[in-house]
């Protein structure tokens, strides 16, 4: 007898966002201002933390306030799904021909794609088609008929698209595919709300949380240390297993537990594999990558999954400034040589 389809959806972020409010703090015996907020975008709910010496509340706000437009505005450039939106558009014309697009789509390509050189198609920003047959995180997801995995695995068509430096400009060599760029684009967004805070408002001392996307401003300047950061436990994802000490950088987690659904007993994950059009089984639940910038931590978490323990450690070790903790299925932990020195033994931010 067939069991019955079972769609889940668990956004988990290493820092637990546990109400959707708006929330202003007094400044508090130090004269530290305070914002902390949620809002939905980019199908989550994301949390911003704002602290400041030298501006009050509501000027901490209105950084928010603008950090939040520039993240929408941004969403509806960078969705695949969203009718209209500048990808959405790209994607039914670039098979046509060279289509110029916006500076900031231009570049998130153009780093997508050297993503997908870097970890030889592991990170592949051409699965549209691929993703929207299997319907992970909507509420019709289902294995796909045999017949179209194979004749969509291991097509490597981020090789298909060809950029024009000088033009801005973006086509398909063919037009059996489509991009996405949700394992990157977030990332990208991530990392021009923390520019716009930073430039346009001086925050010295804050963290956005998107998702399983966090990333830091300075340090906790409330607390007077580094923000502590929380890894989730693949199997209590309400929980932190792993907590670091961060400092101005990114930490990015991509797992089997966030998105998923069971079929016939099986339980079938979000994370696609290029090389065979199925969830990647590499016998890893988790990879959390710690860098600098978002962008980098985002393509690097999902290309890293795909490659698995051996080959992923050993691409994250040939780049500078980055390091990568892996949870296994069997419960082991894997370290980057330079991850350890991040460890805490705090589990709250």
């Amino acid at each position: 007898m067939t069991n019955k389809k079972k769609p889940h959806f668990l956004l988990v972020v290493g820092l637990m966002i546990t109400a959707a409010c708006l929330c202003f703090t007094g400044c508090n015996s130090k004269n530290i201002a305070e914002y902390q907020g949620t809002f939905h975008a980019l199908d989550t709910i994301a949390g911003m933390t704002l602290y400041s010496d030298t501006l009050t509340e509501k000027e901490l706000a209105e950084a928010a306030s603008s950090a939040e437009d520039l993240c929408r505005e941004l969403e509806n450039v960078f969705s695949s799904r969203l009718s209209g939106s500048s990808l959405y558009l790209l994607n039914g014309d670039a098979k046509e021909g060279p289509v110029k697009v916006r500076e900031d789509l231009f570049y998130v390509i153009k780093s997508a794609l050297e993503y997908a050189h870097l970890t030889d198609g592991a990170f592949d920003p051409t699965l549209l088609d691929i993703i929207e047959e299997w319907g992970i995180g909507t509420a019709d997801p289902h294995v796909p008929e045999a017949s179209f995995t194979e004749s969509h695995k291991a097509l490597r068509n981020y090789s298909n698209v060809t950029l024009d430096d000088e033009e801005a400009s973006v086509s398909f060599d063919t037009a059996n595919f489509r991009l996405d760029l949700g394992a990157i684009a977030k990332g990208y967004i991530c990392d021009r709300m923390k520019e716009l805070l930073v430039s346009e408002y001086g925050i010295e001392s804050g963290l956005i949380n998107m998702g399983g996307n966090v990333l830091t401003i300075g340090d906790n300047m409330k607390k007077g240390r580094p923000w502590n950061v929380g890894i989730a436990d693949p199997h209590d994802p309400s929980s932190s297993i792993i907590s670091l000490n961060v400092t101005d950088k990114s930490l990015v987690t991509s797992g089997t537990y966030q998105r998923y659904f069971q079929e016939d007993g099986h339980i079938y994950h979000h994370i696609l594999d290029p090389f065979t059009a199925y969830p990647a089984d590499t016998g890893l639940l988790s990879v959390s990558i710690l860098t600098g910038g978002s962008m980098d931590a985002d393509a690097l978490s999902t290309g890293v999954f795909v490659l698995g323990p051996e080959k992923g450690l050993k691409l994250i070790e040939e780049l500078e400034d980055t390091e990568c903790i892996l949870i296994t299925e069997d419960g082991e932990f894997l370290f980057s040589k330079g991850a350890k020195k991040y460890l805490s033994d705090q589990v709250t931010p």
